[in-house]
């Protein structure tokens, strides 16, 4: 065998071997319960952003609320993965209860930040106009009568 073909096989090998390690998966890292909250918060921070820009203060409102409560929920569930490794097996089993309630938590502040609506608000010219949900039901204060009490008899006018 001259040298090219040693060459050209040897290339084919490295080639092969390449694409069978590639075809091969990867075995994946488990994500933490506290990386997936705070994915959550930054994909609600992006949107809080969106709202600023757009100034939609009901929206922004809505998700700085949620914000809040996500770095919360975060918190709480890194304080709790710390515990996991914990040499008492009582406490590791209360962090292990305490991350799933953390993850369930943040996954309902989440899908309710994704449902943040902003107020219908439309800018025209220099007017700017806004609409209310008719499904709203009308809101009319109503005042009880005054009541009229007497006076103690020791009281005086």
């Amino acid at each position: 065998m001259n040298a090219r073909t040693l060459c050209a096989a040897g290339l084919l090998t490295c080639l092969l071997a390449a694409s069978q390690s590639q075809a091969q998966p990867k075995p994946n890292k488990p994500v933490s319960v506290s990386t997936h909250i705070a994915r959550w918060a930054n994909w609600t921070q992006r949107a809080l952003l969106g709202s600023r820009r757009e100034r939609d203060v009901v929206r922004m409102r809505c998700l700085d609320a949620r914000l809040s409560e996500l770095h919360a929920l975060e918190r709480s569930a890194l304080q709790h993965e710390r515990l996991l490794a914990s040499t008492r097996p009582q406490r590791a089993r209360l962090a292990r209860a305490a991350l799933h309630l953390n993850y369930l938590g943040a996954r309902n502040v989440y899908n309710e930040a994704r449902r943040c609506g902003g107020a219908g608000i439309q800018e025209v010219g220099d007017q700017v106009r806004f609409w209310i949900d008719p499904r709203v039901p009308r809101y009319e204060p109503s005042f009880p009568e005054p009541v009229s009490l007497p006076l103690p008899p020791h009281a005086t006018r």
